[in-house]
Order: C-alpha cells, then structure tokens, then sequence
C-alpha cells in the first residue's frame, strides 16, 4: 500500500509557493524505492536539476466537493525516483529540506571552520537541528548521496 505524504504533514509547515505562473499550481510527486509517494510544489524543487531537467508530464486533476466536480487548477507531474534507491525515511527528510528551504535559503558556509560544533557552523537553528535531530550516521550519508544525485543532471 502506497502512503501519499505532502509538505504539510512536514512539520506543519505552510508552503508559499511564488513561482512562474506556469508552475504555480504544479505538485511533482517523487517516488521512493519502496514506494511511498512525496508531493512536492515544483517551485519547492529549484535546487534539483535532476527535476527541475526532467520533461515533467501534467495531468490535470479534478477534485469532487457534495457531488460537484471542481476543477482545482493544479497540475500533477510524476517522476519516479524508483530506480535512484532513495529509501522513504531518505526521501522524506529531502522533501522536509527542499520545502523549508523555499521559506528560508540557508546561509552558505565553507571550511575552515572556528568549531566542530555543528550549531556553531551552521547559524541557522531549523538547518543545525535538521541534521542533528533524529539522524544517524547512516541516514546523514543516505541523505547527502540523495542530495548528490538529486542536483547533478549528469
């Protein structure tokens, strides 16, 4: 059974989406390896080439309110990142970052460094806390492979 998880079941964050017209209304729905399904605004993808590259196919989606078919003005792309083996807890933790960064661009930091405290390096609390809270060794190299397949289109 496929779970659909969209960015407001993240933490309870509310997207803003200002993108092109042409893709304000347009949700990309990522696909794990085991199969859970990530709804995602496009506007929320612009770090990732590997989406941001893909010929995105829509499909207009109708919604159905006290028996009346609304048309709801969004579009539906799929890309399936089946065959990436990103695993869902992976996946998860790449939309929550892609979907805060929409709100709130993290500031750039590089080496050297005054510190080995990550909360020293990273100013910003949502970004030190979204690699320190609830990840392991393990899931903090799955998420960086992820990243790394994510923005290179090549």
């Amino acid at each position: 059974m496929k779970r659909v998880v969209s960015p407001q079941f993240l933490k309870g964050q509310q997207v803003n989406i200002d993108a092109e017209p042409m893709a304000t209304n347009t949700v990309v729905k990522l696909i794990s390896k085991d199969g859970c399904e990530f709804c995602i605004p496009l506007s929320c993808c612009r770090l990732s080439e590997v989406i941001t590259s893909s010929e995105l196919e829509c499909q207009e989606e109708s919604s159905q309110e006290d028996g009346v078919e609304n048309q709801n003005n969004s579009c539906i792309t799929t890309l399936s990142l089946t065959t990436s083996r990103i695993h869902s807890t992976t996946l998860r933790k790449v939309v929550e970052f892609l979907t805060h960064y929409e709100t709130e661009e993290m500031i750039p930091f590089e080496p050297p460094f005054d510190s080995e405290d990550i909360n020293v390096i990273v100013k910003q609390k949502w970004y030190s806390n979204f690699i320190t809270k609830d990840v392991d060794h393990s899931l903090l190299i799955d998420i960086i492979s992820a990243a790394n397949f994510l923005v290179s289109a090549s």
